[in-house]
């Protein structure tokens, strides 16, 4: 993909997100894990939010995000992929930066370009559940996430 069309490709991809985040509900109820912080994938046509131990959960609220956002970039553990759940992102995807304030966050990844040249809008729409729901417990009356 030539260098100029990947940082529109990136916004474009992150208008998408920040839309469908506004406006979009989840097709099928999500599945929450007991923690009040939950990361959460995908499983099959909804989302799976699993507890994970030795998050940030303390400290500035930033600190609290990029955890969680680490967390959820790590992936499903091995017993998570056995019963079903995955990540909705590729497993090279890195976190390049978290602005946030008190209502507002924008989230910036560095995804394959090889990801975002094959990207449809059920992966786009399974990215924005994924981020959106992990996020959640944050209230963000505006989230958005680039690649």
């Amino acid at each position: 993909m030539p260098r100029l069309l990947r940082p529109l490709l990136g916004v474009l991809l992150g208008g998408v997100l920040l839309s469908a985040a506004l406006t979009a509900a989840p097709a099928v109820a999500p599945t929450f894990a007991a923690s009040d912080r939950p990361v959460c994938f995908v499983a099959d046509d909804h989302v799976a939010c699993v507890d994970r131990a030795g998050l940030n959960f303390g400290g500035p609220i930033g600190d609290q995000v990029r955890s969680l956002l680490a967390a959820m970039l790590a992936g499903p553990t091995a017993a998570e992929r056995a019963a079903g759940i995955r990540s909705a992102l590729p497993p090279q995807t890195e976190l390049a930066e978290v602005a946030v304030t008190a209502d507002r966050a924008e989230i910036k990844l560095i995804v394959p370009a090889a990801f975002l040249a094959t990207l449809t809008d059920v992966q786009v729409e399974s990215i924005n559940q994924q981020v959106h729901l992990t996020l959640m417990p944050f209230n963000f009356k505006w989230l958005a996430v680039y690649a």
